[in-house]
């Protein structure tokens, strides 16, 4: 069973929160939806973007979140894919270099590298 942990983007603040502290992120149903938020200093709050952790390490022993753009490495060609969930498991997308079109399934027997993530490095994509 993998361990179930989330890091955030907000968009406002332009930041990634990877260390969630019940201040920063927490459940809420003002409007009858539930999302994740945080507050600054100023006591201003801003909605995030959660990421869920796969669960799995790169090559460099770092965990991999939803949304980070990653180089596999052992697959022929050279392209690289951005990870999201769909389908009650986590995918790799390709998004450039060599792509052959379709999504792959993810497994740890897929060794990456994490090279960035959608929100600071959209110019990878």
């Amino acid at each position: 069973m993998r361990e179930i942990k989330f890091r955030a983007w907000c968009n406002e603040c332009n930041i990634m929160l990877t260390e969630l502290e019940r201040h920063q992120v927490f459940a809420y149903d003002g409007d009858g939806s539930i999302g994740f938020a945080h507050y600054d200093e100023n006591e201003d709050w801003h909605d995030l973007i959660p990421m869920q952790y796969t669960g799995l390490k790169d090559k460099n022993g770092v965990d991999i979140y939803e949304g980070d753009i990653v180089k596999p490495r052992n697959h022929t060609g050279n392209w690289i894919g951005v990870v999201k969930y769909n389908m009650c498991s986590f995918w790799i997308y390709e998004v450039a270099g060599d792509p052959s079109g379709e999504e792959s399934t993810w497994s740890g027997s897929i060794k990456c590298e994490i090279i960035g993530n959608i929100h600071e490095n959209p110019e990878l994509l």
